[in-house]
């Protein structure tokens, strides 16, 4: 959802940097005077929904060269930034870079739930031997059992965003356990042509702005606009479709991502693909 962005000039500064990737914000560029955030990662990992990636070695010098608040400038075609002692560039006119389909698939409601065997049977799983309980960063407390519930059974749009009221901004970490559960959950419902899906990623968009992290917000914001990570776009195509790779390897991808996000994010496309099951099974 990035390469917009890349024909216009603006201005910002460096929001965060970790090990291995680092965060550009650039204020008031977005969708209704939203903020942008930009992730660089390392090509060796899958890219971010909002994100470019560079080459391991480019990207370790960067940052060992920025510190969050160093100046950042985009130009047509190439990302500047100023560190304390050297001017760093990502020219992706000239550096070989290529743009990657990070929309969410849609495939067809009829497909949905039975092509689904194969993720959700891993996910059932997981669930009755408590791997999922135990990696999550969120306590299974009365709560969550009631709103996991009403994401799993629930009839209509609005009880669903009760739910995200609930999970919204819920847990610890840079994307709150509750945020990543959501996220999972919405974009395979979107993948699966359930209007639900848009309703509530719309719904949580707003409702992140003040309740959880920016980079969180983020991954909400690319949901709404139909966008997810590279894996957990694989992670669909195994799902409902025939992916590059076998279930079980899509699954364990997504199981080490962060310390909990990949579990928790797991646990919500669980919830999702388990909504559907039903829904196919009360049309039969």
């Amino acid at each position: 959802m990035l390469p917009p962005i890349f024909s216009q000039k603006a201005s910002g500064q460096v929001a965060g940097k970790f090990k291995n990737s680092f965060y550009i914000k650039l204020p008031g560029k977005g969708r209704g005077g939203r903020d942008i955030l930009i992730h660089a990662g390392p090509s060796s990992r899958p890219l971010c929904a909002f994100g470019l990636s560079a080459d391991d070695g480019e990207l370790k010098e960067i940052l060992d060269g920025i510190r969050p608040e160093d100046l950042a400038y985009v130009r047509p075609g190439r990302l500047t930034i100023y560190g304390q002692e050297e001017q760093f560039s990502l020219d992706w006119e000239k550096g070989g870079f290529s743009i990657k389909d990070l929309s969410i698939p849609v495939f067809l409601k009829a497909e949905a739930a039975g092509s689904a065997g194969g993720i959700l049977g891993l996910l059932e799983k997981r669930y009755e031997r408590g791997r999922l309980q135990e990696k999550m960063g969120i306590p299974w407390d009365e709560g969550f059992f009631h709103y996991a519930g009403i994401l799993r059974d629930g009839e209509d749009a609005e009880a669903l965003c009760k739910a995200a009221d609930f999970f919204c901004g819920r847990g610890l970490g840079l994307t709150p356990s509750g945020d990543d559960l959501l996220l999972g959950y919405i974009c395979v419902l979107k993948a699966a042509g359930q209007p639900e899906g848009e309703v509530l990623a719309s719904y949580l968009a707003e409702l992140a702005a003040g309740k959880t992290t920016e980079v969180s917000l983020a991954y909400c914001q690319a949901a709404e606009a139909g966008f997810v990570n590279e894996d957990f776009k694989e992670f669909l195509f195994c799902a409902f479709d025939r992916g590059r790779i076998e279930a079980g390897e899509a699954v364990r991808q997504l199981e080490s991502l962060g310390h909990t996000s990949g579990h928790d994010t797991l646990f919500g496309a669980f919830l999702a693909l388990k909504r559907l099951e039903r829904v196919e099974r009360i049309k039969k």
